[in-house]
């Protein structure tokens, strides 16, 4: 067993310039890796004039602002209602969209959503996260249910006041971007395992071109093929001539 490991490892020393190759399809998942997008950003803008009214989900009567709704974004995005509905849409998603546990929508909503203002005019839903997918879903969701919020304040003010509350719409379709980068922590497990496979099949190769060698490794092996005892050998001089050089 001792001597098949000696042989293994002359073999591994041998072909040690084939290491090289081992760094060759991490070389090519990293470059892979960063042409690719994995962050997305999706946005709806929607514009709109004067002072919309949305409806408060906490009163079947009462409204709010659209200003109060862009600071406290908890208000559209965590409405109980709203994430109760979501988790239905996103069950209807195919298999494979990456659809988040019920426990962690709310975690989930809260940290890749926002609303912000970009004009006197114009407010912008956004989805920054990994998942182009469930990122198109939720901005869809939310630009339905803003909508829907905002007509459902309309009728709202026009019961209590007879007047009628400015509108919101859409201001072009969704928008989706892609961003790359030259590294990413989440590369490292898959790289690592990238490597570790890379390697291990090298040294698959290695013995597998060991074993299909025929030629004799030791006197040993000479003795047993012959049958005969070995009295004496020339030792290999190239290694001591590439010392004195």
């Amino acid at each position: 067993m001792i001597f098949y490991l000696k042989r293994y490892f002359a073999a591994l020393w041998l072909r040690r310039k084939w290491m090289v190759l081992v760094f060759a399809p991490l070389f090519i998942y990293l470059v892979f890796a960063a042409l690719r997008d994995d962050s997305f950003i999706i946005t709806q803008d929607f514009s709109y004039a004067g002072e919309v009214a949305v409806s408060a989900s906490n009163n079947p009567a009462a409204t709010i602002t659209l200003d109060a709704l862009v600071s406290d974004q908890d208000l559209l995005f965590l409405d109980a209602f709203a994430l109760a509905q979501l988790q239905k849409r996103l069950e209807l998603m195919k298999e494979g969209a990456g659809i988040p546990a019920e426990s962690e929508l709310r975690r989930l909503v809260h940290s890749v959503l926002s609303l912000t203002r970009e004009s006197d005019s114009i407010i912008r839903l956004s989805y920054h996260g990994q998942n182009a997918e469930l990122g198109g879903a939720l901005v869809a969701f939310y630009t339905e249910r803003l909508l829907k919020r905002v007509d459902d304040g309309r009728v709202r003010v026009r019961s209590d006041t007879g007047s009628s509350a400015s509108t919101l719409n859409t201001s072009g379709g969704m928008v989706m971007n892609g961003m790359n980068a030259l590294w990413n922590p989440d590369r490292l497990v898959p790289a690592s395992v990238v490597f570790f496979i890379a390697l291990l099949g090298l040294m698959l190769l290695v013995g597998l071109f060991e074993l299909l060698d025929p030629s004799f490794k030791s006197e040993r092996q000479i003795a047993r093929y012959l049958g005969l005892p070995v009295l004496g050998a020339i030792p290999n001089a190239e290694p001591l001539m590439r010392n004195l050089k």
